[in-house]
C-alpha cells in the first residue's frame, strides 16, 4: 500500500510517490481533473458570449460544444450541435461528437438522428462509419452464433466465448 501527503500541488506530490506508472496517472486524473472541471465551468461563459456576438463564428461555436461536452452538459451540447450544423452542415467533427456523446449516455435514438443528419448533409468520415456500425450492433446486438451469460449481483455479463469467460469477466467488474 502507498501512503502519500497531498499538501500542496497535486502534480508535485504524485511523482514522489513509489507506485506504478498506471496508479500515479489514475491519481493525476482523478485530482487533476476538478481543476479542469473548474476551469472550463468558470470559461464557459466567454464561449456563451463569443457564441452570441458572433453566430457564425465556426471556430468559436466548436469550443463552446467541446466545452459543453466536457462539462457533460448534454442538452447544451446537443443545441449548441445544432447551431454548428446550421453555419456549417458539412463538419463531420460536430455528427461525430454528438453522436459518440449520445452513445456513451445510452441515447440511440440522439445518435441515430445524428448519424442520419451528417449522411443528410454530406459529411463522411471513418469515425463516422464506425459510429454507424456501432449502432447497428449496439441497436441489433452482436451476430452469436451461440450465447453464454452470467449475471453477478451488479452486472449481466453476455459472450460467445463460454461461460467460465462470462463468470471470470463478472468476478472482475464487481
Amino acid at each position: 500500500m502507498w501512503r502519500v501527503s497531498l499538501e500542496g500541488d497535486v502534480r508535485d506530490a504524485l511523482p514522489r510517490i513509489s507506485a506504478p506508472a498506471l496508479v500515479i496517472r489514475t491519481l493525476e486524473c482523478r485530482f487533476i481533473r476538478p481543476q479542469i472541471t473548474g476551469w472550463l465551468a468558470d470559461h464557459l461563459p466567454h464561449a456563451e458570449r463569443c457564441a452570441e456576438l458572433a453566430p457564425e463564428f465556426l471556430a468559436g461555436l466548436l469550443l463552446r460544444v467541446y466545452m459543453l461536452r466536457a462539462l457533460g452538459r448534454s442538452e447544451a451540447c446537443y443545441a449548441a450541435c445544432e447551431a454548428v450544423i446550421a453555419v456549417a452542415p458539412d463538419r463531420t467533427e460536430v455528427y461525430e461528437l454528438a453522436a459518440m456523446s449520445a452513445m456513451l449516455e445510452g441515447d440511440l435514438t440522439a445518435a441515430r438522428r445524428y448519424a442520419r443528419l451528417a449522411a443528410r448533409h454530406g459529411a463522411s468520415s471513418k469515425r463516422l462509419a464506425l459510429l454507424n456500425r456501432a449502432l447497428v450492433k449496439a441497436e441489433k446486438g452482436p451476430r452469436w452464433a451461440r450465447t453464454y451469460e452470467y449475471k453477478s449481483n451488479h452486472y449481466h455479463v453476455l459472450s460467445d466465448i463460454d461461460k467460465k469467460t462470462c463468470i471470470a469477466s463478472a468476478r472482475v467488474l464487481e
